[in-house]
């Protein structure tokens, strides 16, 4: 949930001798949702004097709209502390002001009107805590997030020495593990939305991107799918407007691929998915709730099928440590995927089923936990992470379980929702249900 701060920034005026004021809301330190603003509004609070004589009026302005800022409030404080020991101040019933306007834009401005003209004291912003980069189009895209999106775009973030070598013990450990379970293994990558959407990024083409360096560095024989040309010839919008993420058709184009790169006939892939339904649906998005007011944009939305009608365990933690079971009795292969998968992953879920009948999914960005690994011995594993994050190799060796415990044991008093499980159907169902319950120490009924 984004929260904004309103930034005031006071104007140069020569007013100091006929009005006097104080704004004390907004305040900078608080924060609102951006439901709060449109929906109840900015608290504007504080008072303003004016001199005998000077028939001045506090207003406030956003876009074409001007409302006056009427003193509604008696404040005695101002009454004895300043207006009494002046006798040029002119007597009034209230000193104070308190109103609540709603904002449709992320700008307005505090002013005086006097002798018909409006005066700017304030300018206001409403600002949220990561910036938004807009592209054209209403293209958004990531700015000053944790990984550096922008800098890493323009070949401005190096992989260090240390990175490097982390990166390539990661790939043995993947191919060595791979090997001796001799089950086929995908390093799948989301790429960023900038490397795909490039028209309309505000700056040039990228230069030694994180991901171009993994690719140059990678051992002989580590599978790496990166999607860039499936994705940039595809015909439909491939990435969401207002989201970091793919769309659902770039999530499906992500899948037939990842298909495929296991020898699964292209066709027999495509055919699942030729006869979807979509609907256009009015959507936001992780960037499009950081701008304030919202930004949306209409996006297609799979009808046909939702894979959460075949979920039979989901932890529900948010994000990393979260671990769902997905069985769908119909899909082309009687196979199990055991999925590393990162945010990029659950909008692949609704294609993912359809292919493999079950999947096992894991929210870890790509790191291995051998010892699930080798405890499910899966039909095919995926690693998947997004390219933002490849500045940082993941884990070979990392345990699902201590991720899950140390997220409910750091939860600080936040509670998360309720485990979601369903009845096994049969046997492999029951075994993969089972290792479910030993990561997220739950026992079923």
């Amino acid at each position: 949930m984004s929260l904004f701060n309103i930034i005031l920034t006071p104007h140069s005026h020569d007013f100091s001798e006929k009005f006097r004021w104080c704004i004390d809301k907004p305040s900078p330190s608080e924060k609102y949702q951006a439901k709060y603003l449109l929906e109840k509004g900015v608290n504007l609070k504080g008072w303003f004097l004016k001199k005998k004589g000077h028939h001045g009026r506090l207003a406030f302005s956003q876009d074409d709209q001007l409302i006056y800022l009427e003193n509604n409030e008696k404040r005695d404080d101002v009454l004895d502390k300043i207006v009494n020991k002046c006798e040029n101040w002119e007597k009034l019933d209230a000193y104070g002001f308190n109103h609540f306007i709603k904002l449709r834009s992320s700008t307005f401005t505090i002013g005086v009107v006097y002798e018909s003209r409006y005066t700017v004291l304030y300018s206001a912003t409403v600002k949220g805590a990561f910036d938004v980069l807009r592209g054209r189009h209403s293209w958004l895209y990531l700015d000053n997030d944790t990984n550096k999106s922008v800098e890493q775009f323009k070949g401005k973030v190096k992989l260090s020495r240390l990175v490097k070598n982390q990166w390539k013990a990661y790939m043995r450990a993947c191919l060595n593990l791979a090997k001796e379970l001799d089950v086929p293994f995908v390093f799948l990558v989301a790429p960023s939305k900038e490397l795909i959407v490039l028209e309309d990024y505000p700056f040039d083409s990228p230069k030694n991107t994180p991901l171009d360096q993994v690719e140059k560095i990678a051992i002989d024989g580590f599978p790496i799918l990166t999607l860039l040309d499936t994705l940039r010839n595809s015909k439909e919008r491939p990435f969401r407007v207002c989201d970091t993420h793919w769309s659902a058709q770039g999530a499906m184009l992500a899948s037939v691929d990842m298909a495929v790169h296991f020898g699964i006939p292209t066709e027999e892939v495509k055919a699942l998915f030729a006869n979807d339904l979509y609907r256009n649906k009015e959507m936001g998005g992780d960037l499009g709730s950081k701008i304030f007011p919202p930004k949306t944009h209409i996006e297609q939305l799979l009808v046909s099928y939702d894979y959460k009608t075949k979920v039979l365990y989901d932890n529900e933690l948010p994000n990393f440590g979260r671990t769902m079971l997905i069985e769908n009795e119909e899909a082309l292969l009687s196979k199990t995927i055991l999925l590393f998968g990162s945010s990029s992953s659950y909008s692949m879920f609704n294609y993912i089923s359809r292919i493999f009948r079950f999947t096992f999914f894991c929210h870890c960005a790509g790191s291995l936990d051998q010892s699930l690994f080798k405890r499910l011995q899966p039909d095919y594993v995926t690693a998947q992470s997004n390219a933002r994050f490849l500045v940082r190799a993941p884990s070979p060796s990392i345990d699902i379980k201590s991720l899950i415990n140390e997220k409910r044991n750091n939860a600080n008093g936040s509670t998360f929702k309720k485990e979601h499980y369903s009845a096994p159907s049969s046997d492999k169902a029951k075994f993969l249900l089972y290792e479910m319950q030993k990561l997220n120490e739950h026992s079923l009924d």
